[in-house]
């Protein structure tokens, strides 16, 4: 008769995987704006310089297409999506949606513990970045994810349905980077997540709402000026 005991198995490492670092490296260098939209990515040229086998090259490029920044076309290989004016604002206005309902059900459902830890997390991020500790864009993008994921928690069990993959995730794209290019505007954003923690902590979902929406409304402006280009008249003024 069988054993119903389950077999021993060696841990593994506690290292992200090859295909992994290829996936972070590649994208970094699109929301740096290092590989530009509508740039043609060279498989051989970046496996070169990456040290790694085209098979998986391509494996990386397909996760990047799922989240939205390489399209890849058969004989023509994957580029870097570019997106039109309006385009962009569909992506912004979608954006918006998404954040006001996620801010309004995290001041809903939030216990206080995860709420504090919002605060507390949102002062830290606040104090750091005045104190000019995240030298570039991408340790300020980086420590701000940190914010907005445990705005996510507060969510309560949407958070946990969707962890793995969630509705809440934010979409990527080097344009939405533009409001975080110089220390004042990432002063200004920190200072608007901070303001947002305390609403949220105080468990008033309308006017969490209400400002989660004017402060992606001050995003979407910043987003086509930096840009400089027009806004769309069909921008949704939400």
């Amino acid at each position: 008769m069988p054993s119903s005991a389950v077999p021993q198995i060696k841990p593994l490492p506690e290292t992200p995987s090859v295909l992994r670092q290829v996936v972070d490296a590649v994208r970094w260098e699109i929301l740096l704006g290092n590989f530009p939209p509508g740039m043609r990515l060279k498989e051989i040229e970046l496996c070169e310089q990456l040290g790694v086998s085209r098979p998986l090259l391509r494996e990386a490029f397909q996760r990047l297409r799922f989240a939205g920044l390489v399209e890849i076309r058969d004989r023509a290989g994957a580029r870097v999506v570019d997106l039109s004016p309006s385009e962009l604002a569909d992506v912004l206005d979608f954006q918006t949606t998404m954040f006001a309902f996620i801010s309004r059900l995290a001041a809903l459902n939030g216990d206080a513990q995860q709420k504090e830890t919002l605060v507390r997390e949102a002062r830290a991020f606040e104090e750091n970045t005045r104190r000019g500790v995240y030298e570039t864009v991408r340790d300020f993008t980086l420590a701000r994810y940190k914010v907005q994921h445990q705005l996510h928690v507060c969510t309560g069990s949407y958070y946990r349905v969707n962890k793995r993959r969630g509705f809440v995730s934010e979409i990527m794209h080097p344009h939405l980077l533009v409001p975080y290019r110089t220390e004042e505007l990432r002063l200004a954003s920190a200072q608007r997540w901070l303001r947002l923690a305390l609403l949220v902590a105080q468990g008033d979902p309308d006017e969490t709402e209400r400002y989660a929406i004017e402060v992606n409304n001050e995003i979407k402006a910043a987003v086509f000026e930096g840009l400089g280009i027009p806004i769309p008249q069909t921008w949704a003024r939400t």
